[in-house]
């Protein structure tokens, strides 16, 4: 159930199926989702920190949640982890 939200969260931030582009209640849904374990929730927050898309650019914190995400095996995580 985790991963589904966390897909319905990632509609919300690029503004898909009917939802407006809201990024920071993404970010805020996200991060309350990956308080309660969710490796989707920490993989969207890296990528969406990392990039600076919606968000202040903060490469260090994308990082984190990468690593967090990958450390619970999530596979993204684990390339954007070994891609420069």
């Amino acid at each position: 159930m985790q991963e589904q939200c966390t897909i319905l969260v990632a509609s919300i931030a690029v503004g898909n199926l009917g939802w407006p582009k809201e990024v920071p209640r993404a970010v805020e849904l996200w991060t309350a989702a990956a308080t309660l374990g969710s490796v989707g929730a920490h993989y969207q927050l890296g990528v969406t920190y990392y990039t600076g898309k919606g968000v202040d650019e903060d490469k260090l914190r994308g990082v984190r949640h990468w690593q967090l995400a990958a450390m619970k095996g999530h596979v993204l995580s684990r390339h954007n982890l070994g891609v420069d």
